[in-house]
Order: structure tokens, then C-alpha cells, then sequence
């Protein structure tokens, strides 16, 4: 009874260890001060996470061996292999500055009236030529438009009220 509960025991250590790690670490420059907002990812897949304020990171990596990504606007990209005794302590990832400049940036935006023009409308089209031959008014015409409100208080000629 001893011996299955030990290779129980073992067994569901084994299988932590086979499947999906924990890779933690921290992101800074050259001078050691903590880099925000850098992307982490783990290469070949949609696994990725972002450093928080201070730097540090944590992802989970499905298999190990895997190629870490690090990228962060204005530092050049570092590519690292974590292996099985990596994840044994926090990562510690130095990016470099990089030289590439920026030379223009264009912003674009457009204002509500603008906006509201681009947007799409729904129309619909009520053919005359059928309405000529009808006893019906133009009120009970307009009631089949779809998104079209109209309410009569009374007969022929009274008032109406339309919304849309």
C-alpha cells in the first residue's frame, strides 16, 4: 500500500514537471533600471504576457526547451533559450538601446460629424407605383418602412404623431 501511494506521489510530481512552467523574470536596460510595458512571448506560439511596472514578468511555457522573446519600443529585441534549470530562479533580461530613429509620425482623427457621415444608415425605398392603385394614405404607406413610427389620433385628417 505504501509503495502505490509513493508512486502516486511521484507520479503527479513527474507530471507537474513534464507540463506547462512557470517562467518569471525581470526586464532592465544596460544601467539596470526596470523597463514597463515590454512584450514577452514565447517564439512559435500566441503565448505572451507584458513586464509590469517594476519589470518582472511571469509566463507559462508548455515545453521547455523555448525560445523567449523580449521587445520593447526604442530597445533591440533579445531572443534567450530557457531550459528545465532556468526556471528554477527569476530571469534577468538586460535590453540595449537602439540606435533606429523614429523620423515622423502621423496622427489622424476625424471629428463626430465626420464620423457620423462614414457610418452606415439603413434605407429603405417605398415604390409610388404600387400606392397608386391602393385605397390606402400615405400614413398607412409609411407604417410598412421599417424603423418608421407613426401614430394617428383619430380618422382621416386628424393629427399624427411619426418617430423614427
Amino acid at each position: 500500500m505504501k509503495t502505490r501511494i509513493i508512486f502516486c506521489i511521484t507520479l503527479c510530481l513527474l507530471g507537474q514537471h513534464l507540463y506547462a512552467q512557470n517562467i518569471r523574470g525581470r526586464v532592465i536596460d544596460k544601467s539596470g533600471h526596470p523597463i514597463d510595458f515590454a512584450t514577452v512571448s514565447i517564439a512559435g506560439t500566441s503565448v505572451g504576457t507584458v513586464s509590469d511596472e517594476s519589470g518582472r514578468f511571469t509566463i507559462k511555457a508548455d515545453a521547455l526547451p523555448a525560445f523567449l522573446v523580449v521587445r520593447c519600443l526604442g530597445y533591440n529585441e533579445d531572443k534567450r533559450l530557457i531550459e528545465h534549470k532556468d526556471i528554477k530562479s527569476d530571469i534577468e533580461i538586460a535590453l540595449s538601446k537602439s540606435n533606429a530613429r523614429i523620423d515622423e509620425v502621423a496622427v489622424t482623427a476625424i471629428g463626430k460629424k465626420e464620423q457620423m457621415s462614414r457610418t452606415g444608415f439603413t434605407t429603405a425605398v417605398l415604390e409610388t407605383k404600387s400606392l397608386e392603385s391602393s385605397p390606402a394614405n400615405i400614413n398607412q404607406a409609411l407604417k410598412t418602412m421599417p424603423g418608421l413610427n407613426i401614430r394617428v389620433s383619430g380618422g382621416v385628417g386628424s393629427n399624427f404623431s411619426l418617430s423614427l
